[in-house]
């Protein structure tokens, strides 16, 4: 999956692909930066830099095992960080913080 965006908030189409343990190719910016670990859970590339971002590509496209490897850390990534459950869970810790501190 390929997102060279130049701007994103959180983008969870880059959360979909790992969920589905599609290796992840997307630009090196704030939103995406928050989601993947360079070259351990996906690839991050300079915005604007099409070089970088065919060179990420054909990476993967060379190298079966680092397609799976990627895909693979990227789910784990995921499923510990970005799951439902786990997006509740620091919405409500967000709010108690908000709440506690207003005492």
């Amino acid at each position: 999956f390929v997102l060279p965006s130049l701007w994103e908030g959180m983008p969870y189409t880059v959360l979909e692909a790992m969920a589905l343990r599609i290796p992840v190719v997307t630009t090196n910016i704030l939103g995406n930066r928050e989601i993947i670990i360079d070259r351990e859970s996906g690839f991050l590339v300079p915005p604007r830099n099409s070089e970088a971002l065919a060179e990420a590509v054909i990476s993967l496209l060379n190298s079966k095992e680092k397609a799976l490897a990627i895909g693979k850390n990227g789910f784990d990534r995921v499923k510990r960080f970005f799951s439902a459950k786990k997006m509740a869970e620091n919405i409500e810790q967000s709010y108690l913080q908000l709440l506690n501190g207003k005492k």
